[in-house]
């Protein structure tokens, strides 16, 4: 600076030379102050006033802060839409379900899961507060239920058994199947038969003698 100022300056113009040399010694890191995770805390509010952050709290932890300026730009291109509601809350760390199904036409409720920060007291005043500055303008608020899920171990155990029934019943023939078919047998018979009548006698005489005959009739059948 004090190359460029002429020789007869005065005792003024050189203190201000001297105090504005120093502010150009000053680092100034345009990323870092942008950058929602990086910005320093004491300018986060200032960074999220340039994001136009819809909800805001002072007393909020500093990592939930950085997530809500992170979330902001996201958000408002999506700005009236389920994702964009979504988004929003899972900032200040609710994970939601939208249900539609009301009976209702252009009405909603929310279901929040409130069991990583929900504890006892609910804040329902400040979920209900980021989903009316989400949500579209058609769209009404129903109600919101809050859920809390617990973590538990879950055994599971398979057994198998196995027999045999068997049942014993008397042979009974249900069904005869006949397979029709042509055969050729030859075959012969021969039947002998034989009679054998009683022998009946008579008395012959013949030259002073007697001969005895006897004739026995025989049949044979064939």
């Amino acid at each position: 600076m004090s190359e460029i100022i002429p020789p007869n300056w005065t005792p003024q113009e050189k203190a201000i030379a001297g105090s504005t040399e120093r502010v150009s010694q000053i680092p100034i890191r345009i990323r870092e102050l942008w950058s929602p995770q990086e910005c320093p805390l004491d300018l986060l509010p200032w960074l999220a006033w340039a994001l136009h952050v819809d909800s805001w709290d002072a007393a909020w932890p500093e990592q939930k802060k950085r997530n809500v300026v992170s979330a902001s730009i996201e958000v408002h291109r999506k700005k009236g839409t389920i994702g964009a509601l979504k988004r929003a809350l899972q900032a200040v760390g609710y994970e939601v379900h939208i249900d539609e199904r009301t009976g209702e036409p252009y009405t909603f409720r929310l279901q929040v899961d409130i069991s990583n920060g929900g504890g006892n007291a609910v804040p329902y005043g400040e979920i209900e507060r980021i989903a009316l500055e989400s949500k579209n303008v058609r769209s009404h608020l129903a109600g919101i239920d809050a859920l809390m899920k617990t973590d538990v171990a879950a055994y599971i155990t398979a057994a198998t058994v196995t027999g045999i029934d068997t049942m014993i019943l008397p042979f009974m023939v249900r069904e005869l199947v006949a397979r029709p078919g042509l055969y050729v047998a030859v075959a012969e018979h021969t039947d002998d038969t034989a009679r054998i009548y009683p022998i009946f006698s008579s008395m012959i005489e013949a030259a002073g003698r007697f001969y005895a005959s006897g004739i026995a009739n025989i049949e044979i059948q064939v």
